[in-house]
């Protein structure tokens, strides 16, 4: 029987009882104590159930998933979530809410959508730093996939949580996912892909999912629907969901797509991005891909199109933001790169982190250096026309 352990000491000893493959990440604010659990209905009450379930969540007593969440085994993951839920709610989302009513809510932004490139499956963050967006548009190169049945989720119940929980790893003790990671997590073990992870995150923040399509992008820049059958491969997602406290609906886009020559060559994606308006761009825990010759149409198209760009260092290089049209602050400390990214310590933001009148406190930490060495933010305001 699985306790609630302090969670340095949960995943010690998950490692020894998960031998092979993990599953996935994360969580969202609102618990199971405080949260008002919405209730979806018709055909896509099965992704409102399945992101309930695996929130640790309770679903209605009609819902298919009911029994399963009469046993030990769910009950126990319950409880590890929640009390490791709260820990990540008060350290981490807590402050971000606040960062967010005290310097981004203030900005009036002209956004129409909130842009979030390699940020795969990361609803959570996004969430909360742009609480109020209409439209997201997440990607990265994880599987869409798709959420398991009732039957599926009942076999081997208890290993399969005990996996779930350590694949939430990442998240609560990092802040980010590893692709390769990732890429483990999601073939082959209790996850085709992010889909579940995404609605899960939506249900532990607070919402209700109402509808999930599954598609892909054309070469127009169309989101296009495909017929939902079992076994079949998607290469996008569109999740409509609400806040439990707002009935305003809201629309997530996840694609499965390469960034870099792809991103010019296969333009559809580029072009579903500008078919949206303008962005606010979020970029964190990117690999410093955006340092980089290969993705250099993506690092033109935000700096063109997006309204203010919040970003952690591994982001677009810090000089391309010091001349107008964008007006800087900077957040937090800097510190040098780790392994293997030491060569993309930039000397320039050094200087303007070393200069108090340019820094304010974050009061939270973010990104590779998480837990570990102090963290930053850079955010960049357009400013003018």
């Amino acid at each position: 029987m699985l306790r609630a352990l302090p969670l340095s000491l949960l995943f010690a000893a998950l490692l020894g009882l998960v031998v092979s493959g993990c599953a996935t990440e994360a969580a969202a604010p609102g618990s199971a104590s405080n949260s008002t659990a919405g209730a979806a209905t018709g055909a896509d009450a099965a992704y409102n159930d399945s992101a309930l379930f695996l929130a640790g969540l309770p679903v209605t007593s009609s819902s298919p998933l009911y029994p399963l969440e009469q046993t030990d085994a769910w009950k126990n993951y319950a409880s590890v979530f929640e009390e490791n839920w709260s820990r990540i709610e008060a350290d981490q989302l807590k402050p971000i809410e606040t960062f967010q009513q005290t310097q981004l809510a203030p900005l009036h932004s002209r956004a129409d959508f909130v842009f979030y490139p390699f940020g795969g499956p990361d609803v959570l963050y996004v969430t909360k730093f742009f609480p109020n967006s209409p439209v997201y548009v997440l990607c990265g190169l994880e599987p869409v996939g798709d959420i398991q049945t009732p039957q599926e989720l009942n076999q081997n119940l208890d290993r399969n949580l005990k996996r779930w929980l350590w694949g939430l790893y990442a998240l609560f003790n990092r802040s980010f996912f590893i692709t390769s990671e990732m890429h483990r997590q999601f073939h082959g073990q209790v996850s085709s892909g992010v889909l579940p992870l995404m609605d899960l995150l939506l249900a532990r923040s607070g919402n209700t999912i109402e509808a999930v399509q599954l598609g892909m992008i054309d070469d127009s820049g169309r989101f296009v629907v495909e017929p939902h059958t079992p076994g079949t491969t998607h290469t996008a997602v569109e999740i409509t969901f609400h806040a439990n406290s707002d009935r305003a609906p809201q629309k997530i886009y996840y694609v499965s797509t390469d960034l870099s020559a792809r991103f010019t060559t296969h333009p559809g994606f580029s072009r579903f991005v500008k078919s949206l308006g303008t962005p606010e761009t979020l970029i964190k825990s990117a690999s410093f891909l955006l340092h980089g010759n290969d993705f250099v149409a993506l690092r033109d198209q935000i700096l063109t199109t997006s309204d203010l760009v919040l970003e952690d260092d591994s982001g677009i290089p810090y000089r391309y933001f010091t001349n107008p049209p964008w007006r800087v602050q900077l957040y937090g400390q800097y510190s040098k790169p780790d392994h293997p990214f030491e060569n993309d310590y930039q000397p320039d933001l050094a200087a303007d982190f070393a200069n108090p009148s340019k820094v304010k406190p974050m009061g939270f930490v973010l990104g590779y250096g998480a837990y570990r060495r102090p963290t930053s933010l850079i955010l960049a305001e357009r400013i003018g026309g």
